[in-house]
Order: structure tokens, then C-alpha cells, then sequence
């Protein structure tokens, strides 16, 4: 009788769910306490995304109100869940500007993720896992369900730094325009650009190169083959010109990736893993990478020395057809004193820059927002609260701030011991670094591939190892912001007795020292795409985490360390926009 009751009540509160429209606002329910423990009790808390926990008095109760509720959802379509905590089954149901006509239903009961298939394959176990059903039968992937759960506690994040809510939402209201309306930019012109790190980053990369294969009805510049366990086999499509007008070749290409891996050894590293002779090539012990094969003029084969599945995930990145190609949207003509002149790629069928000419410096500049008033750029890139604050209150009537990017901080831990992680992971405080340190616009993170926020938790009992030999803290000096987190690192480790030093190097020395893992901590960040790419999340695990990439795994064995996001802004000229908010679409309103 007590569970057709609890089926009863459940049934009742998902109905009234579905037929609720009003949009949630951060605003905290409260739900009665039920006394009698053997009906199920029912938790709810109040953001964009209404969020109920159906918490059961055992596995039997639990098991029965999925059972009944999956004779409900039967005829709808299925896609990828996540299975966390024990006895308890959680119901989401997202905001209509995220899932249309859509909820979500969760099984708490491991903590494992599910493919699609699994799902399917596993509706007839005797556990269940979660479903979730869509209003529009589209399939979403668990990167797009992450990202949704991203979004929403971002928007917890506006209401929480009350002091920068108001122009901070202004600006991110402008970030999700700019993504979703339909633009038509004005050709030609010159913009100036400043940004502070002296290498081409994870966002200056997308001036420059182009994704490799067909994507989104666009046809890429390179064609899966052949794939066999230790051979791949890649042709270009058709007569490839660039923009200085010449044929791009299979033994150009090659070229440009041994130059990427001799500049960037842990990015050539992430993208040539398994292929034959790139160790040998890193350590200066062979003078190419034998296992990069041009067979003629437009094909390309890798030779590996074992297999490697996710060959073709690793290069489906645009760091895999970089600047030396010239086949980006812009492509570098010149560099001087002044910075890099980099020119419209008008080769390109679609793609080519706006721009006739992009001026780019990086690094160097003491006061970069002072340069940019006395108009020696049109475009800065600011991130310190306090930059922010200034360029808001007494540079908003002929300038603008446009949100371009998410950095994703975090720690590699390299040390043998796992008591010795543990140690090191116990004395670092992520919020204190962010907020008296970096003094950044961002927050606390508690993975570095979901959207979960909040400082990551420690489990408690860790003890100091006793460790001889100093820990060598990593960090690339190009980064300003891991040479603070790295400085305060030394200090928090001194005061926990841990002997310790300081290893400042350029991008180049540092990205060696990731591929001979030579260090016992390593200050490391990605771009936010790392929480929907499977490119990225194969990046991360490679150069940082010896190939492990399950991040659950990485956590409990203390190798990983999530401290913080850090939000990256253009300070704009009022004529200048940014469409979809990327550099590559910068351009001049002419109006």
C-alpha cells in the first residue's frame, strides 16, 4: 500500500512539473519534511533548472518507482545519463531556452557515465540506469548535458559577485547574441590587436589554422582512408592552395607537424601519441619522425608502434593544420618591432578573414589599457578584476568589453607517492589563490571536464610523507597567471614542511618537461571546449596526466588538482565586433 501511495504522490508532483511553464529564478523552494520514513521524501532546490531528489527509505523502494516510472518514458527516445551517489534518483528538468520540452531522470547508484548504446543495452538489467527524454527526439550527447549544467551554474555565478552582476550580465548577455544572431560583417580595414601571453594560444590558434576533416557540412582540407590497429592512412581532398598561393603538398604538411612537435613537444605529443619515432625525434636522438610517411604528393600515412583507438578523436583538433600551412582564415606575412601582420586568407572558398590586415602583439606591454586610450590598439585583452572595474567605469562611452574565452586552471601532481598527492592536494586553497592572488573574473571549479563548480574536496586524514627530494613546481612564465598560482604553490608547500623549487620556463621548455614528466607539480590550463571535445579531453590526459582519461580515476588517485576558471575579455574599440565571439571574426563596423 506505502508504494502505490509513493507512486501515486510521484506521479502527481511529475505532472504538475511538466505543466509548469513559469521560468525558476534562483529562487530557494522549500518542500514539508515527510515523518514517515517508509515514504519516499522529496528534496527540491530552486535555480533555472528545477532540481528534485526523490530520496528512498532502501534499493527496494527505489528500484520500484524507477520500474514504474520507465513504463512511462517507454516510448520516448533515450540518450546519455551519469550514475552518482546511492538510493536516490534525481529528476531534472531544464529551463525551455535549454531542452525544449524536455526532463532528465537520474538513478543515483555508481559513478560511471553511460554512452547512449550502455543506456539501451542496460534498460533490461536489474539496475537500471537514468533516462533521459526529449520533447524534439534529438539524442544529446553527455557533453551537451554537462554544458547544461554548466550554463546553469554560471548563472549562479552572476548572482553571487553581486558587486561586477550588473555590467558583468550586460556583457554576457552580448556574449550569447554574438553566438546565436545572424551577421553580415564588413570586409576590409586594420585592427590592432594586444594579448597578453608571448605565444600562440588556444585562441589565437583559430586566426591561423584550419579543422582537418569534413565538419558541419564544410569539407575538410584531409580524408580518413584507411584505418587499421597500427596504421592510418590520410589523403588531402583535391588541389589545397594557401595564401601565399602555393599547393599545399603531403610533404608540407609533414613539415609543419615535425615543426610543431620540435616548438611544442607536448602538443605534437597530444596529437602523434602512438606514431613511430617521436620520442626519438623530442629527445634530439633521430632527426625526423620516421612514422610520418608521405606515400605521394597527397596522401600520408602513420605508422604506430601499437594501436591507439582514438587516433582520429586526437587529430580532430585545428591545432593539427597550424600557421605554418597558411591555410587559416589569416596567415602571417610579417614580423617586426611593431608585432606580426598577419593578412586575409583570400585562397579559401569560405573562411577568410574580414580583415585585410590583423596587427597582432603579444606581451610586452606595461600598460596595455593606457596604449589602448591613447589608440595605439583597438583591441586589449583584460582579465584582473581590477582592469575590468576601470575599463567599465571610465572607458564605457567609446569602448566595450566582449567576453572571449574560459581558461580552466589546474594541478598536475607528478610526485610517486600517492600519501605524498594527497599532502600536496590538502594545502592548496584554490578560492584564496583566485580571490587575494590572481584577483581574476572567474570561479572555483571542482572537475576540469564538467561544469561542477565549487572548490574540489579533499578527503580528510592526509599526512605528511616525509618526502627528501624537493618538488619541482612547474609553470610556463609566458602565463601570468601560473607564474601567481605557482609562487603562492611554493609558499603553501614551505609552510606545510615540504621542501620545494620554482621551475619558470618558456612554453617550449615547459612542454618538454611535461613529455619527460620531469617535475613533481605542474600549473596547467585548457580552454572550456575541454567539457564538449573529445580532442580536448585527449590533450589533457596526454600532456599532463600520463594518458589516463578518466578524470574520476585522476581525482582518486590525487594526480589532478581543479582550482579555477578565469573569464578572458576584449576591451573593444565601439566600431570593432566580434561575431560568435572569436578572434578570427573580428571586423569593423563601418556604421
Amino acid at each position: 500500500m506505502s508504494c502505490f501511495k509513493s507512486t501515486g504522490l510521484i506521479t502527481i508532483a511529475l505532472l504538475f512539473l511538466i505543466g509548469c511553464t513559469p521560468k525558476q529564478v534562483l529562487k530557494q523552494e522549500t518542500i514539508p519534511v515527510i515523518e514517515k520514513t517508509e515514504i519516499p521524501q522529496v528534496v527540491t532546490s530552486g535555480t533555472d533548472t528545477l532540481l528534485y531528489t526523490i530520496e528512498f527509505a532502501d534499493e527496494i523502494e527505489r528500484d520500484q518507482f524507477i520500474n514504474k516510472f520507465k513504463e512511462f518514458i517507454t516510448n520516448y527516445p533515450f540518450t546519455n545519463v551519469q550514475r552518482t551517489g546511492y538510493n536516490s534518483v534525481v529528476i531534472r528538468i531544464p529551463p525551455p531556452n535549454q531542452v525544449s520540452d524536455s526532463f532528465v531522470i537520474q538513478e543515483s547508484f555508481s559513478d560511471s557515465t553511460y554512452s547512449f548504446l550502455d543506456t539501451l543495452l542496460m534498460l533490461n538489467e536489474d539496475h537500471t540506469t537514468g533516462i533521459a527524454i526529449t520533447g524534439n527526439d534529438t539524442i544529446y550527447t553527455q557533453y551537451d548535458t554537462t554544458y547544461t549544467q554548466y550554463d546553469t551554474t554560471y548563472t549562479q555565478y552572476d548572482t553571487t559577485y553581486t558587486q561586477y552582476d550588473t555590467t558583468y550580465t550586460q556583457y554576457d548577455t552580448t556574449y550569447t547574441q554574438y553566438a546565436t544572431d545572424t551577421v553580415t560583417p564588413v570586409l576590409g580595414g586594420t585592427v590592432r590587436l594586444y594579448v597578453q601571453r608571448s605565444f600562440f594560444d588556444d585562441y589565437l590558434i583559430a586566426l591561423v589554422s584550419t579543422f582537418p576533416f569534413d565538419r558541419n557540412g564544410t569539407s575538410g582540407i584531409l580524408t580518413v582512408t584507411e584505418q587499421s590497429a597500427r596504421r592510418l592512412t590520410i589523403k588531402i581532398n583535391g588541389k589545397i592552395t594557401n595564401g601565399k598561393g602555393k599547393v599545399i603538398s603531403a610533404l608540407d604538411i609533414i613539415d609543419s607537424w615535425t615543426n610543431l612537435v620540435r616548438e611544442q613537444p607536448a602538443e605534437g605529443f597530444a596529437l602523434f601519441r602512438q606514431v613511430e619515432g617521436l620520442r626519438e625525434f623530442i629527445d634530439g636522438r633521430e632527426a625526423v619522425i620516421r612514422g610520418l610517411v608521405a606515400t605521394d604528393q597527397n596522401t600520408i600515412q602513420f605508422r604506430l608502434l601499437q594501436p591507439d583507438p582514438d587516433i582520429v578523436d586526437r587529430l580532430s583538433t585545428g591545432r593539427l593544420l597550424g600557421q605554418a600551412l597558411k591555410t587559416g582564415s589569416y596567415y602571417e606575412e610579417s614580423k617586426g618591432a611593431d608585432g606580426r601582420v598577419f593578412l586575409s586568407n583570400k585562397s579559401r572558398e569560405t573562411g577568410s578573414g574580414y580583415l585585410d590586415k590583423l596587427i597582432l602583439r603579444q606581451g610586452g606591454d606595461v600598460n596595455s589599457i593606457l596604449s589602448f586610450s591613447l589608440k595605439k590598439y583597438d583591441a586589449i585583452e583584460l582579465y584582473a578584476i581590477s582592469d575590468l572595474s576601470y575599463a567599465r567605469s571610465n572607458l564605457a562611452k567609446n569602448s566595450k568589453l566582449a567576453l572571449f574565452g574560459r581558461d580552466r586552471y589546474f594541478i598536475s601532481f607528478n610526485v610517486k607517492e600517492p600519501k605524498a598527492r594527497h599532502y600536496l592536494s590538502s594545502l592548496v586553497n584554490s578560492q584564496e589563490i583566485l580571490s587575494d592572488f590572481v584577483k581574476a573574473e572567474g570561479e572555483c571549479i571542482a572537475s576540469i571536464e564538467t561544469g561542477d563548480t565549487g572548490v574540489a574536496l579533499i578527503p580528510p586524514g592526509a599526512m605528511h610523507p616525509g618526502l627528501t627530494q624537493p618538488v619541482k613546481v612547474l609553470f610556463c612564465k609566458d602565463d601570468q597567471i601560473s607564474k601567481i598560482i605557482a609562487e603562492k604553490l611554493i609558499a603553501d608547500f614551505s609552510r606545510g614542511n615540504i621542501p620545494c623549487n620554482l621551475s619558470a620556463c618558456t612554453i617550449q621548455e615547459y612542454e618538454k618537461t611535461l613529455v619527460n614528466r620531469n617535475f613533481g607539480c605542474a600549473v596547467g590550463w585548457v580552454p572550456d571546449d575541454v567539457m564538449n571535445a573529445k580532442s580536448e579531453k585527449i590533450r589533457l590526459a596526454t600532456m599532463w596526466f600520463s594518458d589516463i582519461l578518466d578524470e574520476k580515476v585522476r581525482m582518486d588517485m590525487f594526480m589532478q588538482l581543479p582550482l579555477f576558471s578565469v573569464n578572458r575579455y576584449l576591451l573593444l574599440k565601439t566600431n570593432v565586433e566580434i561575431p560568435s565571439n572569436s578572434i578570427q571574426n573580428l571586423y569593423i563596423n563601418a556604421e
